[in-house]
């Protein structure tokens, strides 16, 4: 057991993480504040931002339209609002440990949010949004595009049309948690309407606007 405390005050066991303990306000308010890539870009990066950044992707430039496949794609590194992004060198520190609380993190939020049946539908489309998002912040704020974590040039995989800008240091967590949470909501609301209101969870949160 490994207990933390999230902002609005919730124990959560990230070795064994309860869904019902999983929160959208926590989990804007942790990516908000959370380096993405901490270090190595030219100006600080949330994991909010990016996250933004890879479902606008997933529906621009990969087609997904769904609703829930669009939430998945925002939700796609939400345990990284929990426990550190997992990197190389932390796998080779921790090993397994981390790669399950991650695991653990990713299939709780997923379950919180019903959505496992997306994950595993647009499995392949949430890999490919994440690679061209991280190639596009690659090309516009690494120094060096050696930095990849993958063999092929970053240019040949960003997208013109995704651009991370480098003076936007005024930009604090705080607006990056409303923007978080305002596509949170926008895309629950088209989940909605797309939704057959007796078969709609009414467990899930993201059925009404979070505050």
């Amino acid at each position: 057991m490994y207990l933390i405390l999230t902002r609005k005050g919730i124990a959560i066991d990230v070795t064994n993480p309860a869904t019902e303990d999983i929160d959208i306000g926590d989990i804007a308010a942790g990516l908000a504040n959370v380096c993405f890539a901490p270090g190595r870009t030219a100006r600080p990066i949330t994991a909010a931002e990016f996250a933004i950044a890879m479902c606008n992707t997933a529906e621009r430039e990969l087609g997904i339209n769904d609703p829930a496949g669009q939430l998945a794609a925002l939700l796609a590194i939400a345990q990284m609002a929990y426990v550190p992004a997992l990197d190389p060198m932390q796998a080779d520190l921790w090993g397994s440990k981390l790669i399950g609380v991650h695991m653990h993190l990713h299939r709780a939020i997923a379950s919180r949010f019903c959505l496992r049946s997306a994950c595993a539908s647009y499995a392949h489309g949430l890999k490919a949004a994440y690679t061209h998002t991280e190639a596009s912040m690659v090309r516009d704020l690494f120094a060096t595009q050696q930095s990849m974590s993958f063999s092929i040039p970053a240019e040949k995989l960003s997208l013109s049309w995704l651009q991370f800008d480098r003076d936007r240091y005024q930009e604090g967590s705080g607006v990056w948690t409303r923007a978080f949470l305002d596509t949170f909501n926008r895309i629950s609301d088209a989940r909605i309407a797309r939704a057959v209101p007796t078969t709609w969870p009414d467990n899930l949160q993201g059925a009404q606007h979070v505050a």
